[in-house]
């Protein structure tokens, strides 16, 4: 039993000695190749360093930052097809110097660990670079998309503005002011979009350089110029027109106080006429002696009537339903005015 169980063990020993000879052969075969595999991907690798060096940027446009993305993708696909190889040329590397089938282990280690630093040396450099260009695209875009929204909502406005300012008299103050305010009020919207292409021009600054970016920060500084000018005029356009509303409504009231003394005048010189007829000889005669006076009254009233029109037709105008009612009370004033300036003439 004994004999037998020497025998198996001896076997075993054996078997293990033939699995290890049979490996060592295989390491033998592999490093007749070896040499030739570990100088393919050492050319690999520094055909795509060479690769590297062709991608570089020259401008912040979305476009050409796409451009380059997509030559550091194909370089970042080619790198992550190579990693199985690098691996499996540095095991083989390790277990032949291990083995001790090489005749310089120290170069043959040096090699590898040179081969290993250069591959994780291009992988890390083409993955910054990727995420560097990722941000870049993303910023690009992010900023020509805002500014170009930004500077066609200033031009259009600021040419609109232009129109109303260079119109005169102001015809309507309650549509300008409406205008002006509604106006007011979008470019302080704007202000946070304005804020936020300054962050990402900023972003795009860190990321690819002032350089590349100069003209890009001339383009937004222009911008925030712009915007501040529209952001002023609005604002005085807003308190001027309240205080030209003001103004005119000013007018109106004095309007309204002129129409009063030439109806009180209108009522007593009508009342005194109406009676005419019931008046004694000396009382007649005393009317009579002022119809000159009354004539010419007449005509002072005239000329009032049409001079405080003009000067309130800024404020009247605005409100189509007090031109409705002051046209007729004028018209009225006047034919009373024509019917005492007959009756004092044919007494």
């Amino acid at each position: 039993m004994t004999s037998e169980l020497y025998r198996v063990e001896d076997f075993i020993i054996k078997f293990k000695q033939y699995d290890e000879v049979e490996e060592r052969i295989k390491l033998i075969q592999q490093s007749k190749d070896f040499d030739q595999k570990l100088d393919t991907i050492s050319r690999q690798l520094t055909d795509i360093n060479e690769q590297c060096k062709e991608y570089s940027v020259k401008s912040i446009k979305s476009e050409h930052l796409e451009s380059q993305l997509n030559l550091c993708m194909d370089i970042y696909r080619s790198l992550s097809l190579l990693k199985s190889n690098v691996e499996e040329v540095i095991s083989t590397g390790r277990k032949i110097v291990k083995e001790g089938i090489t005749a310089d282990p120290e170069s043959l280690t040096l090699q590898l660990d040179q081969l290993k630093a250069f591959y994780n040396q291009l992988g890390g450099s083409v993955t910054e670079q990727r995420g560097r260009l990722e941000a870049g695209v993303k910023h690009s875009r992010k900023a020509e998309k805002e500014i170009s929204q930004l500077e066609e909502w200033l031009s259009i406005t600021e040419k609109e503005l232009d129109l109303r300012e260079a119109s005169h008299p102001v015809k309507n103050f309650q549509q300008e002011l409406d205008f002006a305010k509604h106006a007011y009020d979008d470019v302080m919207r704007k202000k946070p979009v304005l804020t936020s292409i300054k962050e990402t021009v900023s972003s795009l600054v860190n990321l690819l350089g002032g350089e590349l970016t100069a003209e890009l920060q001339e383009r937004v500084q222009e911008q925030t110029l712009v915007w501040e000018r529209v952001q002023k005029r609005l604002s005085n356009r807003v308190t001027n027109l309240k205080k030209d509303q003001s103004a005119k409504t000013s007018d109106a009231q004095q309007f309204f106080l002129e129409l009063g003394e030439i109806q009180t005048w209108l009522e007593k010189t009508e009342n005194s006429l109406g009676k005419f007829d019931d008046l004694s000889p000396v009382e007649k005669e005393s009317i009579l002696r002022v119809r000159y006076s009354i004539a010419a009254d007449i005509e002072q009233y005239k000329m009032r009537i049409e001079e405080t029109k003009e000067s309130s037709k800024g404020a009247l105008s605005d409100e189509a339903e007090l031109n409705y009612r002051i046209e007729p009370e004028i018209s009225g004033i006047k034919r009373r005015l024509e019917h005492i300036s007959g009756l004092i003439k044919n007494p």
